[in-house]
């Protein structure tokens, strides 16, 4: 897989783009407003300490697995403000992995469909032949998203539980690219 760009277009007033460190305050306040909402299935939201210094060595580590091509990790801004988290996770050289947060004020608003349909676009364009969601059972909006752009559902399998909300079993979906 190649490095996909650093900024990404997910509709008409939605972009993605590498985090930076000034990002911290907001990425920080985003996480926190929206805790409650990202407890049941998001092991960081109770795993990750809530300060500053935390969140900006974060943040570094993921340009540095940017720049290595490991990890692509993006903010998802709405004009200039940090309504969430998304990223590619490069699995193989053709296969990638994409995930997704979203602000609990921005839900319901078509946000993370777009996010996900532009990480798809991304790891397409940037030689993936296959992309996967993976979700746990009991998240069924993360299923309606995948469903909703095309992907297909491929299997269960099981995964260690490390969020209050999670069954132990998650769904996989996966986008074939047609030529």
């Amino acid at each position: 897989m190649q490095t996909p760009p650093v900024t990404l277009a997910a509709g008409s007033d939605l972009r993605l783009r590498l985090l930076k460190e000034g990002d911290a305050v907001a990425l920080q306040r985003a996480i926190d407003e929206s805790r409650d909402h990202l407890v049941p299935f998001m092991p960081f939201a109770t795993t990750d300490p809530s300060d500053l210094a935390f969140r900006r060595s974060w943040i570094d580590e993921c340009r540095e697995a940017f720049r290595a091509g490991q990890l692509f990790q993006y903010g998802i801004f709405r004009t200039d403000e940090l309504i969430g988290g998304c990223s590619i996770h490069p699995i193989d050289d053709r296969t990638a992995s994409i995930g997704f947060w979203v602000h609990v004020e921005h839900v319901g608003q078509g946000v993370a469909s777009a996010v996900a349909a532009a990480l798809t676009q991304a790891a397409l364009e940037a030689g993936c032949e296959r992309v996967r969601i993976r979700h746990d059972r009991a998240n069924a909006a993360s299923g309606s998203i995948a469903a909703g752009l095309g992907y297909e559902r491929v299997g269960e399998e099981p995964h260690a539980i490390d969020a209050p909300g999670q069954t132990g079993t998650s769904v996989v979906w996966l986008l074939t690219r047609t030529v």
